[in-house]
């Protein structure tokens, strides 16, 4: 669950704040996103609920919504922020938010994705913003056969997944004549290489 690196980012985080912004918390997007830590999600967030900024909050949620009320095809992974179709998200939500709640509009989008515009079960007939969805008119239309609007956004295929098989050796040093594993005992650990999986964390070698 990334415990321990949350744990760092929250010290790095503090730090920042109390070097760069005099113990003072950001209250803007660009602001937040300079704490180590707070991703673009997490900065348009704050910024929109806590400081009224009018800045478009981009998880999950509405990137499907996006996607399927602009019918973004052939962009990539939305997900992925390099990608054409996360370009066109962004626009799309930048488009839609307001200078007026900001974030009453974004906790909406993100709702109106969680409840309404699901990945496979979407209850269009109750959405909001059907008549204005280019994905529902062209499932409607049926220009394209055989697609639907379950079908955005659109994924790249991931990767099999792997098994990997390792071999660890348990060093313990221990005073003489103490017991295996008591209390005096220590163990030879090593840290794993930053990035990658369950990086920076210690493990046996």
């Amino acid at each position: 669950l990334g415990y321990y690196r949350r744990a760092g980012f929250l010290l790095d985080g503090a730090r920042h704040v109390a070097s760069n912004g005099g113990g003072s918390f950001p209250d803007d997007a660009k602001g937040l996103a300079d704490v180590p830590g707070v991703g673009p999600y997490t900065a348009a967030a704050v910024a929109s609920i806590a400081f009224g900024e009018p800045v478009a909050a981009v998880d999950g949620n509405v990137i499907r919504v996006c996607t399927r009320l602009a019918a973004v095809t052939g962009g990539g992974d939305a997900a992925k922020p390099s990608s054409d179709a996360a370009k066109a998200v962004r626009l799309c939500a930048d488009w839609l938010i307001g200078s007026s709640r900001p974030g009453d509009f974004n906790q909406a989008m993100m709702e109106l994705g969680a409840t309404v515009c699901t990945p496979k079960a979407p209850a269009c007939g109750r959405c909001p913003l059907r008549e204005g969805c280019a994905g529902a008119a062209l499932e409607l239309a049926g220009t394209r056969p055989g697609f639907k609007v379950t079908d955005l956004p659109e994924k790249e295929k991931k990767p099999e997944k792997r098994e990997e098989r390792v071999a660890v050796k348990v060093v313990e040093r221990r005073p003489p004549g103490g017991a295996e594993g008591g209390a005096e005992s220590s163990f030879l650990l090593v840290r794993r290489p930053e990035g990658g999986l369950l990086g920076g964390l210690w493990e046996f070698p």
